[in-house]
């Protein structure tokens, strides 16, 4: 690859993590709807759903977690905690149930669209 693209292939690349990574993270509340999901198995998850891509020490998914919550998409209740401050478990709100979806679909519909260019593809 030459060397004056990498950089900028680097920032489009992290873009399209930083858009994915909210959607992950909303599908992994999502799936552990029943009893809410703390910060540090979010973080798991993220890495392993992820395989690697996104990882917790890259994501900032506190920092994307708490914009969810002031964005009224995701809720937590605080629980016990055997060392220190009591831990926050997430739930997805009606509204980050809806803005999930939309987001998978936007997501799935443009990837259709881009996905028609056979140029695109490997040969």
């Amino acid at each position: 690859m030459i060397p004056d693209i990498t950089h900028w292939i680097d920032k489009e690349r992290n873009q399209l993590l930083n858009g994915a990574t909210r959607l992950i993270l909303l599908a992994i509340i999502d799936k552990n709807r029943e009893t809410g999901v703390h910060g540090y198995n979010i973080a798991a998850e993220l890495e392993a759903q992820t395989r690697g891509e996104i990882s917790k020490s890259t994501a900032s998914f506190y920092a994307i977690l708490r914009r969810l919550v002031n964005d009224n998409l995701v809720t937590f209740k605080e629980g016990d905690s055997l060392k220190g401050p009591p831990r926050k478990y997430y739930f997805l709100t009606e509204e980050g149930n809806m803005a999930m979806k939309a987001l998978y679909q936007n997501w799935e519909h443009y990837f259709n669209i881009i996905s028609e260019f056979e140029n695109l593809k490997e040969e």
